[in-house]
């Protein structure tokens, strides 16, 4: 993860035998260096990008559980980058990284939840997700759940309440 973090804000670049040596731990099943090479191509660092390549790295991570994986391979699926667009299997993705504490997940969550895209629109569900994630300063999300704040109904408040709190209980602190 760091890596890939090193990668992205541009302090780092890599050598094809760093690559080289990725491929050869991915080819292995780590999870990490699967998702790291998901990265690299899905952005093009010291490879040919490819949506491809990258959501087929993220595939075998994230089957194996890793969180960033799965969030990146949602988003994939939910825009259509490197494999067709598919919504359900976005929101099945989402919801994987999301119970394990993955904010951006969760915030996607409640926007899908919110417009209805993969799912049937559930407005208490949209606002149960976007109050979970503790990514409070996204703008989009932030915005989207306190003007669900003012639409909710008591009611639906008190489901929405109901909801954060039985998912909270599963979701392992970070």
């Amino acid at each position: 993860m760091l890596l890939c973090a090193a990668l992205f804000f541009g302090c780092a670049t890599l050598s094809a035998t760093e690559r080289d040596q990725l491929e050869t731990k991915a080819d292995h099943g780590d999870a990490e260096a699967q998702y790291e090479l998901g990265f690299i191509y899905e952005r093009g660092i010291g490879v040919p990008k490819s949506g491809i390549k990258a959501a087929e790295w993220y595939q075998k991570a994230a089957a194996q559980g890793n969180v960033s994986a799965q969030c990146s391979l949602g988003f994939m699926y939910e825009v259509g980058i490197g494999i067709p667009k598919d919504e359900a299997r976005a929101l099945e993705w989402y919801r994987k990284a999301a119970v394990q504490g993955e904010a951006f997940a969760q915030d996607r969550l409640g926007i899908m939840y919110f417009y209805g895209r993969g799912v049937p629109k559930n407005i208490v569900l949209a606002y149960t997700w976007l109050s979970l994630s503790p990514q409070k300063e996204i703008t989009d999300a932030s915005q989207l759940r306190d003007k669900l704040e003012q639409t909710l109904t008591p009611e639906q408040k008190v489901e929405a309440k109901k909801h954060s709190a039985e998912l909270s209980a599963k979701i392992p602190k970070k």
